[in-house]
């Protein structure tokens, strides 16, 4: 896995904190981790996606090139043939990787086409790597968005994982567009005035995107198996995941998944997967407890219907 993490609360913990949340296989395979500045941070995993990209497709051509010529031996014809047939995939690269190694090291042949598919940099790529870029969503729904955007619409291979707390956490609190109708943050002290934007729709737009929605609290196999069905996706996924915050007025974090099961079972967050060619999929049950019942628990909604209930009403009949 490769990530490149936006700067904010995800990169703290994520790494320069004073231990490292990843670790290696047994294998010794473990995720490549870089962090970027909080506007470009699309633009940054982007290139490192194109760089990876572009050098595996000459990986594929080369071995193309060497199974095209007679002296290749029918074992190493096949395996190459094989892992270009499989590169896209995870799992079935790796199989293939590992086959095409041990044909590699049986044949005799020095030429330049073959010294290039020994050099141990090409072969770490056999193996697809998962391209993540992870982020909040001041910097997903605000200041990144354009980048996200054009990258979206770029049809390369790559996932999104958008840590969204609804409010710009990392520097205070203050309101961002991920930010519901209603809530009062910095910079929204009579709560947010305009509709939480909804990214996931833009994302939907799309047709050839893999969009999701997942709230690890109430429903954790759905989101491992979103995940998991997002970085095998060939092709751009985005998944938004809900993420309780201090800013919301939670006694402590040790609240977080008690917050996150109200707002499911209340339909305040909304659990889906879009796949392309497939029908969009609600996963998210029926409401079984009103609304209120979450917004009560939440400080950010409860300021608003302590000194201004009438308004409070409204904006949460409207939210």
């Amino acid at each position: 896995m490769i990530i490149a993490n936006a700067t904010g609360c995800s990169s703290i913990f994520g790494y320069s904190f004073p231990y490292s949340p990843y670790r290696t296989d047994e294998k010794g395979h473990g995720p490549a981790w870089a962090n970027s500045l909080f506007e470009d941070n699309a633009e940054f995993g982007f290139g490192i996606i194109v760089a990876i990209t572009q050098r595996r497709d000459k990986i594929k051509e080369i071995a193309k090139k060497i199974a095209a010529k007679e002296q290749c031996c029918e074992e190493l014809k096949k395996a190459l043939l094989a892992w270009v047939e499989h590169a896209h995939e995870i799992d079935g690269s790796e199989a293939a990787g590992i086959e095409l190694k041990k044909q590699l090291l049986a044949c005799k042949c020095e030429c330049d086409d073959m010294k290039f598919m020994m050099a141990k940099e090409n072969q770490e790529l056999f193996t697809k790597p998962v391209m993540l870029i992870i982020g909040g969503d001041g910097w997903a729904y605000d200041i990144g968005f354009g980048g996200i955007d054009h990258i979206m619409a770029s049809g390369l291979d790559f996932t999104i994982l958008i840590l969204d707390s609804e409010v710009y956490s990392n520097t205070g609190g203050q309101k961002s567009k991920a930010t519901p109708l209603g809530a009062v943050a910095k910079f929204a002290a009579a709560g947010k005035r305009t509709d939480k934007k909804d990214i996931g729709a833009i994302a939907m737009s799309y047709q050839n995107t893999y969009v999701a929605s997942i709230n690890i609290g109430a429903n954790a196999v759905h989101a491992v198996k979103t995940m998991r069905e997002a970085v095998e996706f060939n092709g751009p996924a985005m998944i938004v995941c809900y993420c309780p915050c201090m800013e919301h007025g939670l006694k402590d974090m040790s609240e977080t998944v008690i917050a996150e099961k109200q707002a499911n079972m209340t339909g305040y967050w909304l659990m889906f997967n879009r796949f392309p060619g497939k029908k969009f999929n609600l996963v998210t049950p029926k409401p079984s407890k009103p609304l209120n019942e979450f917004l009560n628990t939440q400080n950010r909604f409860v300021q608003l219907a302590t000194t201004r209930p009438e308004e409070a009403m409204q904006l949460a009949k409207d939210l």
